[in-house]
């Protein structure tokens, strides 16, 4: 795809790309030069979002998750904010080097709890892990903060989202 891009760089030709997956996105969007020379449009909340500047633009798979995290917590949809966590966590834990026992070693409750709660599809319309919003974003500054990286924390969640 990234020649075929290449090839249609400078060409009036349209070319139209469907993805749910962040990281491929990422690797196919820097072959433009400019938000003039592609259109790229994404869904966010049931609405369709036209991103004209890089500020606005997905960075990393990583930063995706923390969006998606953002967007369930303002959807108030607590029940499926554990899986972006745990992928955050674990995303987290690989990139620092930190072993998860060392990561958890003082929050062993937020581990059980997304372990458990993010794996489930017993049964879909039970909430399952019984913790408001507040509480799970709580939790997983708690766990940040436990391991001197509230600023990381901070970088990807702003108070005035809580």
């Amino acid at each position: 795809l990234q020649k075929i891009l290449e090839d249609l760089r400078d060409t009036e030709d349209l070319f139209v790309c469907l993805t749910h997956n962040t990281h491929f996105y990422i690797n196919l969007k820097h072959i433009f030069k400019s938000y003039k020379d592609i259109r790229v449009q994404r869904l966010v909340g049931g609405q369709i979002e036209i991103i004209e500047k890089v500020e606005n633009d997905f960075k990393t798979s990583y930063e995706s998750l923390w969006r998606e995290l953002r967007f369930l917590y303002e959807s108030d949809k607590p029940e499926l904010m554990l899986n972006p966590i745990r992928r955050i966590c674990e995303t987290f834990e690989k990139f620092n080097s930190i072993g998860s026992k060392e990561f958890y070693k003082d929050n062993s409750e937020i581990k059980k709890y997304i372990d458990v709660n993010s794996h489930s599809i017993d049964d879909l319309e039970a909430d399952l892990n019984g913790k408001g919003k507040e509480q799970i974003i709580g939790m997983l500054k708690k766990l940040f903060d436990d391991n001197n990286y509230a600023g990381h924390y901070s970088k990807y969640w702003t108070d005035e989202s809580e």
